[in-house]
């Protein structure tokens, strides 16, 4: 009865057909790409700079706003002042794309483990994040939450992480069920990013109660190696290499991705992790393969400013010309211009990927992030967005799909309620004063994209205002820029004034009483003065100035740094602040201490004089204009002396360890943080002595005591 030819055609047929449906079944299952965009990036300089604007709302299908904070009264807030503005121009994108979803991070690297454990270790303080949550989400269109907690169970941590995000999860899932019922509105989306180390995933994460809870799962599959090693290794490898043992083979995607199926987690809600960036190291002998010694992290990129991270756009620019190479065991490549080593992705590792988690049924892919693709195609030479672009023709090439997509009706509103921050993670850019200007340099990373700001009080417009018997003198610098014609060093020294100079400081002739100048009719005596030091701290020094004095009222100018994010300017403000003028009530005697030029200036009898309580106003031309430049005078006089700390900082810096000694205090110590010997920095440790070195935002210090800076 199975003779007949036509039977076997039939079933070559059939069995074809169900092959067919079976990889149908198989690519259809893959259909998320989740792409994040990092807030900071609309800080970075030059070409590095990319804001909501530049986002192309048709290459993913989700995108995440990374990231928003908690404060201190565990409510869910914006991390950075212009963020509400950023909220409603991101999901406007939506209008573009009504198929979109758009969801806000909480979290990252930069939020202390202990602010999630704080928020997360009762239900009185869950419900009032939960609450919060809702409110912000819900008044600024977006779709849904990412939680970014590093780590629950990690160091840093308070016991019972595990148990606390697992009740997190459930009732943040019953509560967006409760609201999008009562409102009648979809549902908000809840997902997670969580770590893909074996250790970790096992300390902080209830597998199957928590993926029950979340819509979809991003595990980060990148960052296994790096330059914290003291060899060279790709960050992101698909598979382990022949050589690896122990508990080296866990630190690839392949397992990772497995471990947390075999846990317990939906593959169709798995997001494999893809990173639009690559490792650097210092590589410190001749040889170039995986494993070669390394002396520490490669160069910073130029526009990203971090050291040993570089963009898609940075490697294109800094690999142009040097072949790459294959791990053929990990199926990842790498390339060494000159003595630096990257490992990243490039098109063939990334269909390779893709493939693979196609092949394994896994829901899709998620990309850190869309601010490190080549956004102009400029520096790559591959169109705009290769990176990105690559992954959607491989996952999505149908989306989006909006011939038969009605306009959304909900979620692209303007926020008419916004939730202000109490308590914000700023990452603000750093600044380095030079003399004889004022330069702010700004790192690319954390930078508007306008970097230098020259400062020259001898073109400000200053407010006067004469008092009897005290002076006061606020300057207010704007930034036209003057040559200054004459110049007066006030050389403070004790002696006999002569008869009716008149002194008027007016950097630019103005005066709070138009065309009016005070004229200081000195006594012929001399005045006695106690001798007084006036130290004059850097601008950026803790304590700025102190001016023990007798009888004198000392005004202390100094400048503090104003950055507007939202023009992408720089504005630096003279101000009197942080310094409390001391006055001690004796016979009225106006000191001015003013840092000037730097130079040294021989004492001659002119500058301090007793003035009469009467102060004459008498309207004439002023003959002596004082020209006050942000830089520093060194006045050595008798018997008041001047001591002035020139305006670059001295840190007496401690010996920095080796990367050895960063190993070791890492070393069973994963996910804690530990102080740098710079204070602006601070160690994240990672696993088996693996460890980060990182940046506090400007103006901030690590405060070891709570892992924060401060």
């Amino acid at each position: 009865m199975f003779s007949s030819p036509l039977y076997f055609v039939n079933m070559c047929k059939l069995t074809l057909i169900a092959g067919l449906c079976l990889i149908i079944a198989s690519f259809a299952s893959s259909t998320r790409l989740v792409c994040y965009y990092n807030n900071v990036a609309a800080n970075r300089a030059g070409n590095g700079m990319f804001t909501v604007s530049d986002i192309d709302p048709n290459l993913c299908t989700h995108l995440i706003y990374a990231f928003s904070g908690i404060n201190d009264q565990n409510e869910l807030v914006p991390s950075q002042s212009n963020d509400v503005q950023s909220y409603v121009s991101f999901n406007q994108l939506k209008g573009r794309n009504p198929q979109l979803k758009t969801l806000l991070a909480v979290g990252g690297l930069s939020l202390s483990g202990q602010r999630f454990s704080s928020m997360g270790a009762s239900q009185p303080n869950r419900a009032t994040f939960i609450q919060s949550a809702i409110t912000l989400l819900r008044s600024n269109g977006f779709d849904g939450l990412n939680l970014d907690w590093r780590y629950p169970g990690g160091a840093g941590s308070q016991p019972g992480g595990k148990q606390s995000f697992t009740l997190l999860c459930k009732e943040l899932n019953e509560a967006f069920v409760a609201e999008g019922t009562t409102t009648g509105r979809d549902r908000l989306l809840l997902t997670a990013s969580v770590s893909a180390e074996k250790a970790i995933i096992d300390d902080s994460y209830d597998v199957p109660q928590v993926s029950t809870y979340l819509d979809f799962i991003n595990v980060l599959t990148f960052d296994f190696h790096g330059p914290w090693e003291s060899v060279t290794g790709h960050h992101s490898p698909l598979f382990q290499r022949a050589q690896e043992t122990g508990n080296q083979t866990y630190l690839n995607t392949n397992f990772s991705m497995r471990y947390w199926r075999d846990q317990g987690a939906p593959t169709d809600k798995l997001n494999l992790g893809l990173a639009a960036y690559g490792r650097a190291f210092d590589l410190s002998t001749a040889s170039m393969d995986v494993g070669a010694p390394a002396s520490g992290p490669g160069e910073e990129g130029c526009f990203t400013g971090e050291e040993g991270f570089w963009s898609t756009y940075e490697i294109c620019l800094y690999t142009e010309g040097v072949p790459s190479q294959l791990i053929a065991d990990q199926q990842v490549p790498f390339a060494v211009p000159e003595d630096q080593w990257v490992g990243f992705d490039d098109k063939t590792s990334l269909t390779t990927k893709v493939n693979y988690l196609k092949s394994n049924n896994f829901g899709g892919a998620f990309v850190w992030s869309v601010d490190l693709d080549d956004k102009t195609g400029t520096y790559c030479k591959m169109g705009e967005n290769p990176f990105i672009g690559h992954l959607h023709n491989l996952l999505v090439p149908g989306f989006p799909d909006l011939s038969s997509t009605p306009r959304p009706t909900t979620n692209t509103t303007t926020p008419t309620i916004t939730t202000p921050p109490t308590t914000t993670i700023t990452m603000l850019p750093t600044s380095t004063t030079t003399t004889p200007t004022t330069t702010t340099i700004i790192r690319p990373t954390t930078t508007p994209m306008t970097t230098t700001t020259t400062i020259r009080p001898t073109t400000t417009t200053p407010t006067t205002t004469t008092t009897t018997p005290t002076t006061t003198t606020t300057i207010r610098p704007t930034t036209t820029t003057t040559t200054p014609t004459t110049t007066t060093t006030i050389r403070p020294t004790t002696t006999t004034t002569t008869p009716t100079p008149t002194t008027t400081i007016r950097p630019t002739t103005t005066t709070t009483t138009p065309t009016t100048t005070t004229t200081i009719r000195p006594t012929t005596t001399t005045t006695p003065t106690t001798p007084t030091t006036t130290t004059t701290i850097r601008p950026t020094s803790t304590t700025p100035t102190t001016t023990p004095t007798t009888p004198t009222t000392t005004t202390t100018i100094r400048p503090t740094t104003t950055t507007t994010p939202t023009t992408s300017t720089t504005t630096t403000t003279i101000r009197p602040t942080s310094t409390t003028p001391t006055t001690t009530p004796t016979t009225p005697t106006t000191t001015t201490t003013i840092r000037p030029t730097t130079t040294t200036t021989p004492t001659t009898p002119t500058t301090t004089t007793t003035i009469r309580p009467t102060t004459t106003t008498t309207p004439t031309t002023p003959t002596t204009t004082t020209t006050i430049r942000p830089t520093t005078t060194t006045t050595p006089t008798t018997p008041t002396t001047t001591t002035t700390i020139r305006p670059t900082t001295t840190t007496t810096a401690a010996p920095v360890p080796s990367t050895t000694s960063f190993a070791d205090l890492c070393n069973g110590n994963a996910g804690r943080f530990f102080p740098h010997p710079d204070p602006t920095r601070f160690i994240q440790c990672g696993i088996q002595g693996r460890f980060f070195i990182q940046s506090c935002p400007a103006g901030l210090t690590f405060n070891s005591a709570f892992s924060v800076c401060t």
